[in-house]
């Protein structure tokens, strides 16, 4: 089963089934955690109300990390009890979090997305593979087609 990534479909399949919608737990929590910083950055410095401020801020930012961390196990659990084998796009995660959409490729976790399906495939005794982000699976079905009599 092959694994697409990206940004407005977390994750297109290969089986032509639906694909994955992007969550995007940040964008969301994004009037939340702007609110508790405005707050936090208005109290008096050492104050009990700021040390609170603080907390609630913190909250929130843990709200946002265990929504994510959720979504991600429940689909890469599910991914590797449904398939025998995955393959996934080899993506260079660091360099695509010095772009531009920074704050889309963070909230997207993908990185975190392949090092749970590597442990959890390691665990089930199943295979994935990573392919190079430069490969055209069209080409190489059309040379098959092409060398079949």
């Amino acid at each position: 089963m092959g694994i697409d990534l990206g940004l407005i479909d977390f994750a297109t399949l290969s089986d032509d089934s639906e694909p994955i919608p992007a969550p995007k737990f940040y964008r969301k929590g994004q009037r939340k955690l702007r609110a508790a910083q405005k707050t936090v950055s208005r109290r008096k410095k050492g104050s009990n109300r700021k040390q609170k401020a603080q907390n609630k801020l913190a909250r929130v930012h843990l709200k946002i990390g265990r929504q994510r961390r959720d979504f991600l196990h429940k689909l890469t659990t599910g991914l590797v009890h449904a398939f025998d084998g995955l393959c996934i796009e080899d993506l260079p995660i660091s360099g695509l979090v010095r772009t531009k959409l920074a704050k889309s490729f963070s909230d997207a976790a993908m990185g975190e997305f392949r090092r749970q399906l590597t442990y959890k495939c390691q665990w089930n005794r199943k295979h994935l593979v990573p392919i190079d982000r430069f490969f055209s699976f069209v080409e190489d079905v059309q040379s098959v087609r092409c060398a079949q009599p």
